[in-house]
């Protein structure tokens, strides 16, 4: 019965401050440097050093993680989100909606009592086996240049400080 309020405060919360700046501001500046892939690995691991003091926060879910593993599990979350980001055409609600409603489920699972990595193993597997799909689903174009559907920066824009515009 507490889902929705638990959804809603992590999509408000969670969601809304990292996508802001993860996927509204970060990828489309990546995303005019390089390729979608490779955009994506930068920014998965600058969002995994962001979630870095969460290892040593008490009550986290990321509480006592190896920071090895930290770096692992987070850019493919990374690719993940650029996919869906790039697919439905730079929509940083989508990533903010996606981001709420993940973390209600605990799609990182937190280290368990005993120290034993094997769930958090099989969790960041799952989700390069899922990166692996989502390669090969959507083809060479997400290793190529930027993907016509992103959101693009320009050199004189950023530089005036105006808003990013997806092109058409």
């Amino acid at each position: 019965m507490l889902l929705p309020f638990f959804l809603v405060i992590l999509t408000l919360t969670d969601g809304l401050s990292e996508e802001l700046s993860w996927r509204g501001f970060a990828l489309p500046r990546l995303l005019s440097r390089h390729n979608a892939l490779a955009a994506s690995l930068i920014l998965g691991v600058l969002w995994a050093l962001w979630h870095l003091p969460l290892v040593w926060t008490e009550g986290s879910a990321m509480y006592l993680q190896p920071v090895w593993l930290l770096l692992v599990d987070i850019p493919a979350k990374a690719v993940l989100y650029t996919w869906v980001f790039l697919r439905t055409r730079g929509s940083v609600l989508l990533a903010v909606l996606l981001h709420g409603a993940t973390n209600p489920f605990v799609v990182s699972p937190g280290l368990s009592s005993s120290g034993d990595l094997t769930v958090l193993l099989l969790a960041a597997g799952a989700k390069w086996v899922l990166v692996l799909v989502v390669v090969v689903v959507a083809g060479p174009q997400l290793a190529r240049g930027p993907r016509p559907e992103a959101p693009r920066a320009t050199a004189e824009g950023l530089s005036r400080g105006a808003s990013i515009h997806p092109t058409t």
